[in-house]
């Protein structure tokens, strides 16, 4: 799949979008500044950041599912 060229095209709005929403980013893992930097070094061509972006995405999916819930709370 060109996940390259679609993080840098027709995806790049929605990616950008999605991993700069400040809900994305609750906790500690998040750094706008380097999350948008590393989108524009992929978009411009400048640099391959398609490992990155595809971690960031994974990590804020988990972060979503998973750690916004947690601890879990007690059945009443």
């Amino acid at each position: 799949l060109p996940y390259r060229a679609w993080f840098a095209g027709p995806m790049k709005e929605a990616v950008k979008s999605m991993l700069l929403d400040p809900s994305m980013h609750s906790s500690h893992f998040w750094d706008n500044s380097t999350i948008a930097r590393l989108l524009d070094e992929h978009a411009s061509g400048r640099k391959n950041r398609l490992n990155e972006i595809h971690a960031a995405i994974l990590l804020g999916s988990v972060e979503r599912t998973l750690l916004s819930n947690w601890p879990p709370k007690a059945a009443s």
